[in-house]
């Protein structure tokens, strides 16, 4: 072969390379043209490097290439590479044509990695295999091409140094700038929050300020050589990207809290302005998308190149649009359903349940009295208040209602269909609802949109907003802090013997309660968040509706009392229900305890759990109303009818040592064992039940639901577990609200008093 052939091949050689480094787009410049045109550059150097090099660093090459692209079809071209260097070793002198098809072959697959390998790893193998290949190519080419070789590298030095000493300087005072917006977004998310929306922008207006400040400097045309420079451009880039998706969503927030002022809406005039409502919908739906805009934004951000520091506040910046997120669909779906919600075209009537859990029932409390809450273009009223008493009259064994066969199996049992105390059977409102709205309509002609179900704990939440109200016929005003213990107890001393009295006040006081919350001038919505949320978390008020929409939104909201075997991890929940007419429930005490273990090569749980029911109540003292019963029991008994809700195995289990059969029967995918039983005044009786079931494992090991029913007195809640494999231990357990951590001997143990639903996460050390 000729030289001037020689070269030509070479060319054509370090131009299909080049040719094929171009289709790569590495992202560690700002540009993607200016990426493709350095991995083309990287590719044409090395092959024309190659081409002087000795055989030795070329090889080196190949076998960084093999290393970088192991799991991926470009396995190929360092495999055909490597036979060709076989068949170069075995000759006397290797042509520089094929040392240049072999480094050809190499850079390539180099400039392909495998999908999923790391960028520093493949980095340091791309540096490993050109560099020798580099230098050796240099050091035996003619002197002049090490002239123009070393000229053109003082020339690059100068150029990226120039650069990055440019970029570090503007980037230095764009900081303070990028920190202060930071740091005003993140306040103006609190205010928003808190409901101080005045706060919220001012503070959001400083952080486009800043945010506009930061950009000038990265924006800046001196910066725009440092964006061409691989890596340091990838950064920058970063920077351009984060600083304009928070510049957008400040200015975003800033016009929705200006244009939706959110803590106006009150209840005035017995409704809600919906003029208002309407005007808050568009810009809070804007907000909405432009949160999504930017979690887009910063999801498509390719981090490989990122310096860690930069990394770590985009992930910052991420998790807090993440945590916002949420919110924000859940303001603008709850302000475009609550017109309809209201009744702005079609009035709605809802049946509100005032319910006691003095005397149980699986979603809570028995409904001892009930009214009508009705809406007609956000006008508010609540009549018809009564006792259950005239609902059962209209109800009985003539009247029917539509259920799937696993409700009916159930709850039938309890005779819904005949007594309105009993509409709060199941403990997932939703079901519940599905029957009431049936069988209110057959007692009383009237179709209900949903149904409101609130106890004593959360009336006397409402009265955190109201004061302190009167009811004629009590002796003494309802308080926040004497209201639930008087509906609970107090009222059954105070109507001894006097059932028709006591069942009017009952209704009474969630009228005058209600009728209170529509005048008082603290109903907006941070006071009204602030007074009824804890009621809200600890199933104290639900609302569950019959249009699906709409109860999406309430899902969303925790308002549902949704009670469902849960995606992933497992769940546990103990649920009684009186058997007997009385308030004895006020007596009962419950505590549950766990001890667990996990065997982590198969996910199998094996649970203890024992159950401890103290029945507190005297044997005397008190009205028959309260502790006394119809069934032939000695006076001071607790009845009940108890059902443990679990995605686990029932093996065995054992009631005071004796062992005992349980009746098991499906609810949605969860299993249900059943019994009834009596506990003697002063009495415990224990439960024990071993369980046991294969966990599907969480992104971050295990998951563990305990759905709790609201009680008068809380639970006491033991949780322990521990691993059988001594080499995969727990490392930790989290989720039980304000508990108590115990770790003995591999052993972690959590212990709180509850009154809401739990969910333990059982962590693992990585081996």
């Amino acid at each position: 072969m000729t030289s001037s052939a020689e070269r030509a091949s070479i060319s054509l050689i370090a131009a299909t390379a080049g040719f094929l480094g171009a289709s790569v787009v590495a992202g560690f410049t700002a540009y993607s043209p200016v990426d493709r045109c350095w991995t083309a550059a990287f590719a044409v150097l090395v092959v024309l490097a190659a081409a002087r090099a000795t055989l030795t660093p070329v090889l080196l090459l190949t076998a960084a290439a093999v290393g970088v692209t192991i799991g991926s079809i470009w396995l190929i071209a360092p495999v055909a590479a490597l036979m060709l260097g076989i068949i170069a070793l075995r000759q006397a002198k290797t042509p520089p044509w094929h040392l240049a098809a072999i480094s050809a072959l190499s850079v390539t697959a180099l400039l392909h990695p495998a999908e999923g390998a790391s960028t520093l790893l493949v980095t340091l193998l791309v540096i490993v295999g050109a560099v020798p290949v580099l230098i050796s190519g240099v050091r035996h080419g003619a002197g002049e091409i090490r002239r123009r070789v070393r000229l053109a590298g003082m020339l690059a030095v100068a150029f990226i140094a120039v650069s990055v000493i440019t970029g570090v300087v503007l980037s230095a005072l764009a900081t303070p700038s990028l920190r202060n917006a930071v740091a005003s977004s993140r306040t103006g998310v609190t205010e928003t929050k808190s409901g101080d929306l005045a706060a919220a922008a001012g503070a959001f207006e400083s952080a486009e300020t800043d945010y506009v400040k930061a950009s000038g400097f990265i924006d800046s045309l001196l910066m725009a050589p440092a964006k061409l420079i691989p890596v340091i451009g990838a950064n920058l880039n970063t920077a351009t990207e984060v600083i304009g998706a928070g510049r957008a969503l400040a200015s975003t927030a800033q016009a929705t809290v200006s244009a939706a002022p959110y803590d106006t809406l009150h209840l005035a005039d017995n409704g809600v302005d919906l003029n208002s409502v309407v005007a808050m919908q568009e810009p809070v739906a804007a907000l909405s998308a432009e949160v999504k805009s930017v979690q887009n934004t910063l999801d498509g951000i390719d981090r490989s190149w990122l310096f860690p520091p930069v990394a770590s506040r985009v992930d910052d910046f991420a998790a807090q649009v993440t945590g916002v997120s949420p919110q924000i669909e859940t303001a603008s779906m709850a302000l475009n359903a609550l017109p309809e919600l209201l009744g702005a075209t079609t009035p709605r009537s809802y049946l509100v349940e005032f319910t006691s859990e003095s005397e149980s029932r699986f979603l809570g409390g028995f409904v001892g009295s009930y009214a009508l809450l009705s809406a007609d273009h956000g006008h508010l009223t609540l009549d018809r208040s009564s006792s259950v008493a005239t609902l059962n009259s209209k109800l009985g064994s003539h009247t029917d209602y539509v259920a799937p066969i696993q409700f009916r199996d159930l709850y039938d049992r309890f005779h819904p269909q005949m007594f309105a105390q009993n509409w709060t059977v199941s403990p997932d409102l939703p079901s519940d609802v599905a029957m009431v709205e049936q069988l209110f309509a057959k007692a009383t002609g009237v179709a209900i949109s949903g149904v409101i179900v609130i106890d004593p704990f959360g009336l006397a939440s409402l009265l955190k907003i109201t004061g302190p109200i009167r009811v004629d016929g009590i002796k003494k005003p309802l308080t926040a802090d004497n209201a639930a213990d008087y509906l609970l107890h107090g009222q059954y001393l105070e109507f001894a013997g006097q059932t028709s009295e006591r069942r009017d006040q009952l209704a009474a006081v969630g009228q005058k309660a209600f009728d209170e919350l529509l005048r008082s001038s603290k109903t907006n919505y941070r006071e009204i968040q602030r007074a009824l949320g804890p009621s809200v978390t600890d199933g104290h008020i639900m609302f569950s509706v019959t249009d699906p929409t709409t109860q999406v939104l309430f899902d969303r909201l925790g308002l549902t009392s949704r009670f469902e075997l849960p995606s992933e991890g497992g769940m546990f929940s103990f649920r009684n229900s009186a058997s007997f007419a009385n308030k004895i429930d006020y007596f009962l005490q419950r505590s549950i305890a766990f001890d667990s273990t996990i065997d982590p090569s198969t996910s199998q749980m094996d649970s203890d759990v024992t159950i401890e029911l103290r029945n507190d109540a005297p044997n005397s003292g008190l009205p028959a109303y309260v502790i006394g019963n119809d069934n032939g029991e000695p006076t001071g008994t607790n009845g009940m009818y108890f059902s443990i809700y679990t995605s686990l195995r029932l093996n065995s289990a054992t009631l005071d040592g004796q062992a005992v059969d349980l009746s098991e029967q499906p609810d949605r995918g969860i299993r249900v064992f059943s019994r009834g039983i009596t506990i003697p005044a002063g009495a415990t009786r224990v439960l024990r039940f071993h369980l046991s079931g294969v966990l599907q494992t969480t992104s971050a090991g295990y998951a563990f639901q305990l759905p709790h029913q609201p009680t008068v007195n809380d639970d006491h809640l033991s949780f322990s577990v521990r691993s059988t494999d001594p080499a995969h231990p727990i490392s930790s357990i989290s989720g039980l609200g304000d508990s108590t951590l115990r770790s003995n001997g591999g052993v972690f143990t959590a212990d709180a008093s509850v009154t809401s639903n739990q969910t333990i996460a059982i962590t693992f050390a990585k081996h």
